[in-house]
């Protein structure tokens, strides 16, 4: 009898400590959950003045090593773009071996982040702006952080004061349908560039230098006419890389120029203004000098053809929420019988926005399969075992379904606008407005859509310079991955240069761009849609 009662006793010990394991790793579990960035927190930068180039070298070296062990999109782009994840990595590795100070070295690291094709990698502004409240909170804490960012900010800030007199001639060039097409203002075009063609720089084609170009702008992918490309490449007559550009003018003439490029000098024209105005030579403007503005939300109402445009330039406002989306959505839709929601312009945000409007939009429930992965060192910091499954190919993965309830009073005739610019949460409402068939998508491909991207922060210990990036991937319908090849549009619509020019001119005569009839004058492909509709109806 006593024996057994022992036994019964051990079995209870040993139960109630089974039990207590349990519910510890829960919480652990949990607290890895909600606390997705954990490690960047107990983590101090080492930064204590101009770095040397073995410091430059080892602070690289740990940035490519994070971004490998934790970001999909690295090994997933070669075989579309023509160039490998790893010959960036040694051109970029080179630059920052010749990198002559520590400006030139956060400029490497701008344009190495750059030429990885992903809609939510990049470095950041000193400061630690954009990232969220909870990171935010841990980062102020962390002082080795902070005086980091302080360091950097006064790096870019003595670099950009450098230049406040201007760069002598400068000549843009912007991407359109195959063509970089010189877009500079009316006024001051003293090279001639205003909608020339750019044909090559240094004696390489512009289509082969953009590949591997150390640019403030994203590299891309023109899915229609089967190539990489950037918006704009910006030359200046003063400082940056010395290069040689030859160009075809409008009246077909070629012409070569002496000028200058580079991340160091575009880092330089995109942020004077910000420094100017902290200097006191300018007025102040709000935020970065990279920030969206415009409206969130706005509407452009065709009563005589029952036609109402609505334009969603973000999901991340914390005042212009999914429910007041939604809800203008459908008061809308009580009017017109033909709804267009232009999404162009969204970079992305809060997920549940995203839902929200397919709500809107639609009649019936939709029900809503999403698959993520994650890597091997992604899944171990943040990962659920409940929730994850091991794949074939060393990822781990997860599927949400959810139904999205239809809220809409009937089904109306919808279109729905998408760009390259269009990512995030903004992609994740193309990619199930087009799965689901509820209209016709138009624009072009949102190349590095990610639609199931959530956005990132990390930051390199030597360095203290932080970046964005997303750990998960998503795959398209067809298998093709969404963070490379985006959402694919029903009906391929081009903006073309001269929109630019008609939009400048209108501004510089003061008139509001934005008015019903002096949008529909410049936005070309708005109007194309409009068009479209008259013909379809």
């Amino acid at each position: 009898m006593f024996k057994k009662s022992k036994h019964i006793v051990i079995i209870i010990i040993v139960c109630t400590i089974c039990i207590i394991a349990a519910l510890l790793c829960t919480v652990w579990l949990s607290f890895r959950r909600n606390n997705p960035n954990r490690s960047l927190y107990g983590r101090n930068v080492t930064l204590s003045g101009e770095m040397s180039p073995q410091e430059r070298a080892d602070d690289f070296d740990e940035l490519c090593g994070f971004l490998e062990a934790n970001a999909p999109i690295i090994g997933k782009f070669g075989e579309l773009y023509g160039i490998s994840y790893q010959s960036v990595k040694e051109h970029y590795g080179r630059r920052v071996q010749n990198a002559e100070n520590d400006f030139a070295y956060y400029a490497c690291l701008t344009g190495f982040l750059n030429n990885i094709p992903s809609a939510h990698m990049k470095t950041g502004f000193p400061g630690g702006r954009l990232a969220d409240g909870n990171m935010e909170r841990w980062l102020s804490a962390n002082q080795s952080f902070a005086d980091a960012q302080s360091y950097w900010l006064e790096i870019l800030h003595s670099e950009c004061l450098k230049h406040y007199d201007g760069t002598g001639e400068k000549a843009v060039f912007s991407y359109y349908s195959g063509s970089y097409v010189g877009a500079s203002l009316t006024e001051g075009d003293g090279l001639g560039v205003n909608r020339a063609v750019l044909l090559s720089v240094n004696g390489v084609p512009a289509d082969d230098f953009i590949k591997i170009f150390s640019s403030s702008y994203k590299l891309k992918y023109d899915h229609a006419a089967g190539k990489p490309f950037r918006d704009s490449i910006i030359f200046n007559g003063s400082f940056g890389e010395p290069c040689e550009i030859e160009y075809l003018t409008a009246d077909g003439a070629t012409r070569t120029a002496e000028l200058y490029c580079g991340a160091e000098s575009e880092i330089c024209l995109n942020y004077a203004e910000y420094f100017k105005a902290i200097d006191g030579t300018v007025q102040p403007q709000n935020g970065e000098a990279s920030a969206r503005g415009g409206n969130v939300l706005s509407v452009l109402r065709d009563e005589e053809n029952s036609l109402a445009v609505i334009f969603l330039d973000s999901f991340d406002s914390e005042t212009v929420t999914g429910e007041v989306i939604a809800n203008t959505i459908k008061k809308i839709s009580a009017e017109f019988d033909t709804i267009v929601i232009d999404i162009r312009n969204n970079s992305g945000g809060y997920y549940e926005y995203a839902y929200d409007v397919l709500s809107a939009l639609t009649a019936e429930d939709i029900e809503i399969s999403n698959s993520i992965f994650c890597t091997e060192e992604s899944f171990g910091r943040n990962g659920d075992i409940f929730s994850f499954k091991r794949t074939k190919d060393g990822f781990w993965s997860s599927t949400e379904k959810r139904t999205v309830k239809g809220e809409a009073a009937g089904n109306k005739r919808l279109y729905l606008l998408v760009s390259d610019k269009t990512a995030s949460a903004a992609d994740l409402l193309a990619s199930e407005f087009k799965k689901n068939g509820l209209g016709t998508v138009a624009g072009v491909n949102n190349t590095g859509g990610e639609k199931n991207g959530t956005v990132r922060l990390g930051f390199c210990m030597g360095s203290g310079i932080y970046f964005y990036y997303t750990e998960y991937s998503s795959p398209n319908p067809d298998g093709t991955d969404n963070g490379v090849y985006g959402t694919a549009p029903d009906i391929l619509l081009e903006a073309d240069p001269e929109s630019y020019f008609t939009r400048e001119r209108l501004r510089e005569s003061g008139e509001d761009i934005y008015s019903p009839e002096n949008r529909l004058e410049w936005d070309g492909v708005l109007r194309q849609v409009f068009e479209l509709i008259g013909e379809q109806n």
